[in-house]
């Protein structure tokens, strides 16, 4: 797997005790989240046992205090779901920790305890050390379960951070961002390979729905979607890590690295006790006034540089329909950025009518935009096609996204789904019950994938 900036990072000969700190940008910002991701970190046992009792897991691992051991006996005996100890460590105090600190005879500590299917099996496979059993009994993706052999167990890295960014800037895609696991906020019990990561995606959009399920837990679901939605900034160096928030830093020990390592995960979700500034991952700043060269214009559409945002544009503007005919009418992007990409259909197809979605405030010059999200757009008229990237549909609650592919095929003809980043899936149920298949295309060299959908019927 490549790493974040195309290199390898050095690793220094030392490690740091484990450590944790908070700071919070303002008293207001401490006093509505901190109880929140108190309530978050202590129902996080519980939602694990839920996804066990639910069938989506066949397995679990927790760490059980001796005060907590007599409930968890019994709740086992009661949904009929075995338990066994493989271990004792000590209690370190954190929701998440890069190692486990030893056991200690007369000290604080507490046991892990496997809950599930095949306990023997299981306790084998954690005498052996064999990630692979374990991992598969934990119900983790293959692929994650192969990253974590890879970095983990055979090259000793402890926070893998660092390895499961492709690119030094990234979309938050929320159900796979486990950045804040020491806070005990996390919608996946393990480390994904690459926060792109399509089936742990999914698994933390299954947790986030057997928690709906839990009446009382709704309030949580929400409160987790905030916090993981958030823009975040990564950075290590020398053994300490900082993770950069609207509403708070978290600094932590972590791998010793020579020099300095910054990943972004980018996000359009603010919350409101969000502090203001000049520097990601902060908003609402006043903006200079300069002139800024057209050359950087591709960071307006997500893009690190102008000729990856040419190359997909070329590959999408060659699965809009008409190829040849022309087309004619109303077109629509939702996430259009700077609406480069709407502009350059319209060079191929001059009798269309451009519109884009964006929460960025952008100025549209011949074309008409929407200062919204894409999922509070209000739809009032028909579209001959809508551009969407795939990653939109898994930002949202899955029934919200569901809705939106339902709208769209009320009012338009066309629907072309693209991804740069192997995000083609998922879906397909609702997908293929309202579209037909036009054209699929796909370039594995610089890793672009598109779909072009026609509505079977209007809704």
């Amino acid at each position: 797997m490549a790493t974040a900036t195309g290199r390898k990072q050095e690793r220094l000969d030392f490690t740091i005790p484990e450590f944790f700190r908070t700071v919070w940008v303002s008293e207001n910002a401490r006093d509505t989240w901190e109880p929140r991701i108190h309530a978050i970190a202590s129902n996080w046992p519980y939602v694990e046992r839920a996804t066990l009792v639910s069938g989506m897991r066949e397995g679990i691992l927790q760490s059980i205090s001796p005060v907590d051991l007599p409930m968890v006996h019994n709740w086992s005996s009661e949904h009929k779901i075995p338990m066994v100890i493989v271990g004792m460590e000590a209690a370190s105090g954190l929701s998440y920790g890069n190692t486990s600190i030893p056991y200690e005879q007369g000290k604080p500590f507490s046991y892990r305890i496997y809950f599930g299917h095949s306990p023997e099996n299981f306790q084998t496979a954690w005498k052996e050390g064999n990630q692979a059993v374990i991992g598969r009994m934990l119900g983790y993706p293959p692929c994650c379960i192969e990253f974590f052999q890879k970095h983990w167990t055979q090259n000793g890295w402890r926070d893998l951070t660092y390895h499961s960014y492709i690119e030094p800037e990234q979309r938050n895609l929320m159900y796979n961002n486990v950045l804040l696991r020491s806070l005990g906020v996390r919608a996946v019990s393990h480390l994904p390979c690459s926060v792109a990561c399509r089936p742990s995606c999914i698994i933390g959009m299954d947790v986030f729905k057997v928690m709906e399920q839990c009446g009382h837990q709704a309030e949580l679901v929400d409160w987790m979607k905030t916090l993981l939605a958030m823009p975040m900034l990564w950075s290590s160096l020398h053994g300490v890590a900082i993770i950069t928030t609207p509403i708070f830093k978290l600094i932590s020990a972590t791998e010793p690295l020579a020099k300095v390592a910054e990943l972004r995960l980018l996000s359009d979700y603010y919350p409101d006790e969000g502090a203001s500034g000049n520097t990601f991952p902060f908003q609402h700043f006043k903006t200079l006034k300069v002139n800024i060269s057209r050359s950087s214009d591709f960071l307006d559409n997500g893009f690190m540089s102008r000729s990856s945002m040419e190359s997909a544009h070329r590959f999408i503007i060659s699965l809009t329909p008409n190829r040849i005919e022309g087309m004619v009418g109303n077109i629509l992007d939702l996430g259009c950025g700077n609406g480069k990409l709407l502009l350059e259909i319209q060079k191929e197809h001059q009798d269309t009518v451009l519109h884009g979605v964006d929460t960025k405030d952008i100025k549209a010059l011949g074309w008409n935009f929407y200062r919204t999200d894409i999922y509070d757009f209000e739809w009032e008229k028909q579209y001959e096609l809508t551009l969407m990237s795939v990653e939109r549909l898994f930002e949202a609650n899955p029934d919200a996204a569901i809705d939106l592919l339902e709208t769209i095929a009320r009012y338009s003809r066309y629907l072309l789904l693209s991804t740069y980043n192997q995000w083609m899936g998922g879906f397909e149920e609702v997908i293929d019950k309202l579209f037909s298949v036009v054209t699929v295309g796909r370039d594995p060299v610089l890793g672009f994938e598109g779909k072009l959908l026609e509505r079977k019927h209007a809704i």
